[in-house]
């Protein structure tokens, strides 16, 4: 199991240079933990991000994603949930190695 996490923290680390490259494609694992007044249960949601850098734009990344749970419960009902989002990130560049994004 070590051997396994250590080829995998050692290949992402390979590949994740920062190398000129347009189109990135992320798989995500997460959760939701709602406000208690929300009448929602937790949930995890499994989901897929797929983004493009942009040269020469005002918008320096442009992400589309899908995200989906599977068991959702709310006041009693049980359901199914597929949110979909878009991002845009601009970078703000403070120095050579340091900059702010929103």
């Amino acid at each position: 199991m070590k051997k396994i996490a250590l080829a995998l923290v050692a290949a992402t680390a390979l590949f994740a240079a920062d190398s000129a490259y347009n189109y990135e494609l992320t798989p995500t694992i997460g959760g939701v933990h709602p406000e208690g007044n929300l009448g929602t249960n937790e949930q995890s949601a499994i989901g897929l991000r797929i983004g493009r850098n942009l040269e020469n734009f005002f918008i320096d990344h442009v992400e589309l994603g899908l995200s989906h749970t599977n068991k959702i419960r709310e006041y009693g009902v049980d359901g199914k949930a597929t949110r979909y989002f878009v991002n845009a990130i601009k970078d703000f560049g403070l120095t050579e190695k340091l900059s702010l994004y929103g």
